[in-house]
């Protein structure tokens, strides 16, 4: 970590829509609408609307300000304007909605595959969610489904990345845990480039998933993830469970062996690594 003043660098090219689409270089996602909101409650929350009316796959929403950003298990996502990216991505995905987690795993590996000036080593995803730069929190993802009969009507991919904020800005009950491209870099981002990035990144690994399903996904998730094979601690909603992180089924779960030999699959919630 390279240490700085506390400074925030607001507004280093906000990602507005005729900015984003100078440059991008994508074929469905961002190409037929980016909503771009100065504040919102939740980017996740104005997409489901846009969904439910009819919105294609590929419209985006963009927030510079979120009041309510969500996370995993009910958590907040800290949202300060002119510093981070929050968007949220409109899928309409033709496979099975026991495939719908993969999309999670899509957009882990785009926000990995994104952040500019990072040395690629320093990144790891860490299952379900987050993508971390040395241990810490850069960025995390919420997808939220929705599901008619056996196939997915439409999916909310939101993504918060922590780009600007700078070392001593994050609220006390995170500073221990949070980063940003800029704390770690020691030199501010072009947001609306780390929008492009995403985007693309995501639009190809999704095609990817599409056209030769989970197994590239899972093969290129695993590489980033920093703890396959190492001794995870899973916190179930039933279950703690302890083992081995041994790998992920096609359906985008973690398998977790433990010190009796039995596979245990974790469909959600929390892990931490506890040793090697």
């Amino acid at each position: 970590m390279i240490p700085i003043r506390m400074t925030e660098y607001p507004d280093i090219e906000t990602p507005l829509p005729a900015v984003l689409r100078g440059k991008l270089r994508t074929e469905v996602f961002g190409r037929y609408h980016i909503e771009f909101l100065a504040k919102t409650g939740s980017t996740n929350a104005v997409a489901i609307g846009l969904a439910e009316r009819g919105a294609a796959e590929g419209v985006i929403v963009i927030a510079d300000v979120q009041a309510s950003g969500r996370g995993q298990m009910g958590r907040g996502w800290h949202s300060p304007g002119g510093v981070g990216v929050y968007l949220s991505i409109i899928v309409r995905p033709p496979f099975p909605p026991r495939e719908a987690p993969s999309i999670n795993l899509i957009a882990s590996i785009a926000v990995a595959e994104s952040l500019p000036g990072v040395e690629p080593g320093a990144i790891t995803i860490k299952w379900p969610n987050d993508v971390l730069i040395n241990g810490r929190k850069v960025s995390g993802i919420l997808s939220e489904m929705r599901v008619n009969d056996d196939r997915i009507d439409f999916g909310i991919v939101g993504i918060g990345i922590n780009v600007n904020n700078a070392g001593g800005s994050f609220p006390p009950e995170i500073s221990a845990t949070a980063t940003s491209i800029l704390i770690e870099t020691g030199a501010p981002a072009n947001r609306s480039a780390v929008v492009r990035s995403v985007l693309e990144s995501f639009e190809r690994h999704y095609r990817t998933m599409i056209s030769s399903g989970a197994g590239p996904i899972l093969k290129r998730w695993e590489s980033l993830s920093g703890f396959m094979g190492r001794r995870i601690r899973s916190v179930d909603p039933g279950a703690v469970i302890t083992g081995v992180a041994s790998g992920m089924d096609l359906n985008g779960h973690l398998k977790i062996t433990d010190e009796e030999g039995r596979e245990h699959i974790l469909v959600s919630g929390d892990i931490e690594v506890i040793g090697d």
